[in-house]
């Protein structure tokens, strides 16, 4: 087995626990509306499962589609950028979490950097696409002569 299809058989292995503690690290946060939405759960596993497959198979474009797919969506329900970030990085803490304490140290270093890598470009990912979707809506100008007056 190769240190990549080890790293997703360790991730698969450990993803209902990965997902339960990014939940309750997301909903402990009070910082995002996702701590109450009702399908953070299934949102948080499908990334989780996104993220497995893009190791597993050496190609993170659908884990990139799927992160498109939360822009456009989140967006367009008027969640914030830093409030979907929590979510990623949740994520990713708690992929930390569960390697370190399961795993031997040097089994560890190749599934948290492949996990680390994959989530970082769809992070990054993210926030290009929501920047660009947040430079089309058209926001009215400050009338700065107000202050003025």
């Amino acid at each position: 087995m190769t240190s990549d299809q080890h790293a997703a058989a360790a991730l698969e292995t450990r993803r209902a626990a990965v997902v339960d503690a990014a939940e309750r690290m997301v909903r402990a946060s009070g910082r995002t509306k996702y701590y109450e939405d009702a399908f953070l759960h299934q949102r948080l596993d499908r990334l989780a499962g996104e993220l497995i497959g893009s190791i597993r198979s050496h190609n993170i474009t659908s884990l990139l589609e799927y992160t498109s797919e939360i822009a456009h969506d989140r967006f367009a329900s008027g969640y914030t950028l830093a409030e979907i970030q929590v979510v990623f990085t949740r994520l990713e803490e708690a992929i930390w979490m569960e390697l370190c304490r399961d795993l031997p140290s040097d089994e560890h270093a190749p599934a948290l950097a492949l996990a680390t890598a994959a989530l970082s470009s769809a992070k990054d990912a993210l926030a290009r696409e929501y920047v660009g979707l947040a430079s089309e809506v058209h926001t009215p100008a400050l009338d700065l002569l107000a202050l003025v007056r």
